[in-house]
C-alpha cells in the first residue's frame, strides 16, 4: 500500500485507536524492511500519535522507531525514543515481552558504543546576533534603541528612538507570539514542535490525549499542557470544520485566557484607559493580551462571504467549546450562554485584524549539514503563524531595513539589514521586494492584501528590479574608485563576495561578519538601488536563518 493510500484513511478515525496505531506500525514495518526509512519513519510517529497513552502499541512504535533511527544513523533521537519504551515497558512480565525488552537493551548498548560525546562548540559568538544586550523598559521586546511613536500619516509604528545609528546586522527586537498555530497541525504533518515549532527530524513525542498535536520534549509538551487542553478536547471537531488559519489563529488567542479573565481584562481597559493603545502602565508588553487587543480590525478588505465564514465558525466554535471542554467552568452555569456569545465576538474581531497583523513562522528548507548544492537550493518555508504585538506596529517597505528570522525556540527575531538613523522608522517587509517584483504589481497585492498604497523610497523612485541593475555599484562620488578617501573601496567589494563565498561553504560563523562589515560601509557610500548591496542583504539573511539552525537546534 502506499503512504499517500494509508493516510487517506486516517481521517476517518480522529481520536486514539490501538487498532490504527498497529495498522501503521505494519505498514512502517514493511518500509523499514524494504529500505524507505523515511516512509517507515513516518508510519511510526502516526503510529505513535493514534497509540492510547502507555499502552503496549505505543512502546513498540518507540521500539521500531528507535531502531529506524539507528539505521538512519540519528543515534541521539534512537536512544531518546528507547528511554520512552523503557519507561512504558518497566511493567512487562510475560515472556514474549521479555524478549523485547532483550532485544531493546542489546540496541541500545549498540546504540551507547555509537554515541559520540558532543563537540564543545563555542555558540556565545553566533548567540549574539540573536541577543539584545539593553532593553527597552516600556517596550520589553526590544532594544533601548527602538520604540513605539505615533502620527496621523503612519500610525504607530516602530522607530529608532536613540541618539545613536543602528548598524546592519543588530538584534533590536526579541518576540515571542503572545499565540501561533502550526499551518499543518490538522493535515499529520508531524514535522515541528507545536510549542517551540523546532524541527523534529522525524521524531517527535505525540500530545498524550488528542492525535494532531507533538512536541519536541516532554518539557514542551508541558509547558503548552495548560493552552492546549482545551483544543485537545474537541480536537477531532475542530479537524471536521475544515477551518482556515485565521480561525485557528484567533481560538488560540482566545484560549490563552478563560472567560473571566477576559471580561475582567475589558472591565479595567474601559475602566482605566491609557495614553497610547497597546501600553499598560506605560508598558508595551509582548505577553499580555492589551497589545494584541489594539490591533487595527480592517473588515474593509474582508468579502461578505469571508465575514460570514469567520462568524460561523466562530459560533460553532463557541458551542464546540461549551459541549466538549471545561472551558466555561470559570462561568456560572445561568451565564454561559452570555459568555458564549462573548467568546464568539472576541474570536471574530480577532479574525477581522490577524489578516493585515498576523506574521508567518519560517524555516530555511536546507540540510543540518548543506553542501554547496543545497544552499544554492534553499527555500524559506513557511511552518506556521503567530500573533505578535510589537512586530505588528512595525510598517511595510518595498526595501526594508530589517529581516526577520524564526528561531527554532519560537521566538522571533528582527535584526537590521541597513543603518538606521536616529528617528528612522523601522520597515519590514511585507512579501513583496522590490528586487523581485515590479511596482505595479507589488501595489496591486499591498492594496488587496493590506489596504494601503506603499510610498517608500523603492516605489517613489520605481526602482528597477534586481536582474535590471548593474552589477557594479555606483557611488555617490562618480570618482570614489580613484579617490584617496575611498582607497578601501575595493577591500569592501571584496568582503561582498567573500560573503557569499563563505555562506556557499557553511561558513557562516565567517560570512556574517563580512557582510555586516561591507553592508555598513556600502550604505553610507552607494546610490540607491545597489544590486551588489541587495544581494549581501540576502547573503546575510541566508546566513543568519543557517546559524538559527545549525546552533540552536
Amino acid at each position: 500500500m502506499r503512504l499517500s493510500e494509508l493516510t487517506s484513511q486516517i481521517p476517518k478515525v480522529l481520536e486514539k485507536n490501538a487498532t490504527i496505531s498497529e495498522a501503521l506500525r505494519t505498514h512502517g514495518n514493511e518500509f523499514y524492511k524494504s529500505k524507505n526509512l523515511a516512509l517507515a519513519l513516518r508510519c511510526y510517529t502516526l503510529s505513535l500519535c493514534y497509540a492510547p497513552k502507555d499502552s503496549k502499541c505505543e512502546a513498540l512504535a518507540y521500539s521500531n522507531r528507535s531502531a529506524c533511527f539507528l539505521e538512519s544513523k540519528q543515534h541521539g533521537l534512537a536512544n531518546n525514543d528507547i528511554m520512552h519504551f523503557e519507561r512504558i515497558s518497566s511493567n512487562w512480565t510475560e515472556p514474549s515481552d521479555l524478549k523485547i525488552r532483550q532485544r531493546i537493551q542489546e540496541r541500545k548498548a549498540k546504540i551507547s558504543s555509537l554515541l559520540k560525546p558532543e563537540a564543545h562548540i563555542n555558540i556565545a559568538p553566533m548567540q549574539e546576533f540573536f541577543t539584545i544586550p539593553v532593553r527597552n523598559a516600556a517596550v520589553p521586546s526590544a532594544s533601548s534603541a527602538i520604540g513605539i511613536k505615533n502620527d496621523n500619516e503612519r500610525g504607530r509604528h516602530v522607530c529608532n528612538v536613540s541618539n545613536e545609528a543602528i548598524p546592519p546586522g543588530q538584534a533590536i527586537i526579541l518576540e515571542r507570539p503572545f499565540a501561533h498555530i502550526l499551518l499543518k497541525t490538522y493535515d499529520f504533518e508531524l514535522k515541528h514542535c507545536n510549542y517551540c515549532v523546532k524541527d523534529l527530524h522525524g521524531g517527535g513525542i505525540p500530545c498524550r490525549a488528542c492525535v494532531f498535536f507533538i512536541y519536541c520534549s516532554t518539557e514542551c509538551q508541558e509547558l503548552d499542557s495548560e493552552h492546549h487542553k482545551h483544543e485537545c478536547e474537541c480536537s477531532p471537531l475542530l479537524f471536521e470544520l475544515n477551518m482556515t488559519r485565521t480561525d485557528y489563529l484567533s481560538l488560540s488567542i482566545v484560549l490563552k485566557l478563560n472567560p473571566m479573565q477576559l471580561e475582567d481584562y475589558f472591565k479595567l481597559a474601559t475602566a482605566t484607559g491609557v495614553d497610547l493603545p497597546g501600553f499598560t502602565n506605560g508598558v508595551y508588553d509582548s505577553e499580555a493580551y492589551e497589545p494584541i487587543n489594539k490591533l487595527i480590525y480592517h473588515n474593509e478588505i474582508l468579502t461578505n462571504n469571508e465575514m460570514f465564514n469567520y462568524a460561523t465558525h466562530a459560533v460553532l466554535v463557541a458551542d464546540i467549546l461549551e459541549q466538549k471542554t471545561m472551558y466555561f467552568s470559570s462561568v456560572l452555569k445561568t451565564e454561559v450562554p452570555k459568555a458564549k456569545a462573548f467568546i464568539s465576538t472576541l474570536m471574530f474581531l480577532h479574525q477581522m485584524n490577524l489578516p493585515c497583523n498576523a506574521h508567518s513562522l519560517y524555516k530555511l528548507e536546507c540540510p543540518q549539514n548543506p553542501t554547496e548544492d543545497d544552499i544554492r537550493a534553499a527555500t524559506y518555508e513557511e511552518v506556521g503563524a503567530g500573533a505578535f504585538a510589537l512586530l505588528s506596529m512595525i510598517n511595510h517597505s518595498c526595501s526594508p531595513n530589517v529581516v526577520r528570522v524564526t528561531l527554532p525556540n519560537g521566538n522571533t527575531a528582527v535584526i537590521s539589514i541597513k543603518i538606521i538613523k536616529p528617528g528612522e522608522e523601522v520597515q519590514d517587509n511585507y512579501g513583496e521586494h522590490f528586487a523581485l517584483t515590479n511596482k505595479a504589481s507589488r501595489n496591486k497585492f499591498l492594496s488587496s492584501t493590506y489596504n494601503f498604497t506603499c510610498r517608500c523610497e523603492a516605489c517613489v523612485g520605481n526602482w528597477p528590479t534586481i536582474n535590471q541593475l548593474k552589477d557594479e555599484p555606483s557611488c555617490t562620488c562618480k570618482n570614489a574608485k580613484k579617490c584617496l578617501k575611498c582607497k578601501s573601496y575595493g577591500s569592501e567589494l571584496e568582503k561582498l563576495e567573500d560573503s557569499t563565498e563563505l555562506l556557499l561553504q557553511n561558513k557562516v560563523e565567517e560570512s556574517i561578519p563580512k557582510s555586516i562589515q561591507a553592508l555598513e560601509y556600502f550604505d553610507n557610500l552607494e546610490q540607491k538601488p545597489c544590486k551588489p548591496v541587495s544581494l549581501a542583504q540576502e547573503t546575510l539573511k541566508q546566513a543568519l536563518f543557517l546559524v538559527s539552525k545549525k546552533y540552536f537546534q
